[in-house]
């Protein structure tokens, strides 16, 4: 029950003082059951009038936080300067690789560096109103309960602690996000090289890659979608667990239209330089395609099976 009691706090803290708000409270509330009760095991009735001294959830939240409510609240406002870090980092790698990649028209440096720190800025305001945006329907849209009477509420709004199988490792959901921030970018943009010369070199086949881009794409927003949920709610769902299912058969099948499609990769350009090594050099590429194929196959597979082993032990 005190478990329930200080997750159903803590849902509604920031995570950078969530920890040491939650010690405090249970730390207050063993002190009122010693007190009262002395040093012993403690019955569900005992716990619950510990619980109701301390007062509705929402409300010691709320005593803990020196800010207002604002368009974002307290519970989401750090999940939320996350993902605006981590979609500005990924597009400005993303575009700086993009725009390497892509040299024609750039008489200079500093002309590829004015024009790459405009294409950040412009994309990176993009990206931040539309994720402000998100974080805000969230915000409208979670029912929070009118607290009328501070003694009167019921102990069936208390939400259940998260178990340690349903946790997220903050730092793979991170990495997975930037790496889909990334792949967005360069999808969409990182698909020719020109050389000094004037010779257009495109390594992605536009015409190839055409009829694959609007599911390239639905996939890695969908993709990104559930990783902003999970990093808002901090748990794993049998619904999120089942979506990321199936978004890793998803990725499997992204990788290996580029690993099998010889279409998409076009490197004939690159005969007039390399000559008959460039039978050597798309080997090469093949065979590290197919090894990154591998990997992610493998990656997935372990990952499907965490959560399938989970889902089935749930039923």
């Amino acid at each position: 029950m005190i478990a329930n009691y200080l997750y159903t706090i803590g849902r509604h803290l920031p995570p950078r003082v969530r920890d040491d708000v939650l010690k405090d409270i249970e730390v207050n509330l063993y002190d009122y059951l010693e007190e009262n009760f002395g040093k012993k095991e403690y019955t569900d009735e005992e716990l619950e009038k510990a619980i109701r001294s301390m007062g509705h959830p929402h409300m010691v939240a709320e005593a803990y936080l020196d800010q207002p409510r604002g368009l974002i609240g307290p519970a989401y406002i750090d999940a939320y300067w996350l993902v605006v870090k981590i979609a500005v980092f990924g597009i400005a790698v993303g575009l700086t690789i993009a725009n390497i990649i892509n040299l024609s028209g750039f008489t200079n440096g500093i002309q590829l560096y004015l024009q790459i720190l405009a294409q950040i800025w412009q994309a990176s305001l993009t990206a931040v109103g539309i994720i402000t945006l998100i974080f805000a329907a969230v915000q409208h849209y979670t029912p929070e309960e009118t607290i009328k009477n501070n003694e009167a509420w019921s102990l069936k709004i208390l939400e259940k602690a998260v178990e340690p199988q349903q946790k997220i490792k903050l730092f793979e959901i991170i990495l997975g996000t930037f790496f889909l921030c990334l792949s967005l970018v360069v999808i969409n943009q990182g698909s020719s090289f020109v050389s000094t010369n004037g010779k257009t070199f495109v390594f992605f086949n536009k015409a190839a890659l055409e009829p694959y881009l609007l599911w390239f794409n639905l996939f890695i927003l969908v993709s990104l979608a559930v990783n902003i949920y999970l990093l808002i709610q901090r748990k794993w769902q049998p619904a999120t667990r089942i979506l990321t299912v199936l978004l890793n058969l998803a990725g499997i099948a992204v990788f290996t239209i580029f690993a099998f499609d010889p279409n998409v990769w076009n490197l004939a350009p690159l005969a007039s330089y390399v000559g008959s090594e460039l039978a050597v050099i798309e080997r090469g590429i093949q065979i590290s395609i197919y090894i990154g194929l591998a990997a992610v196959v493998i990656v997935s597979a372990i990952d499907i099976i965490g959560h399938v082993k989970v889902l089935a032990r749930r039923r």
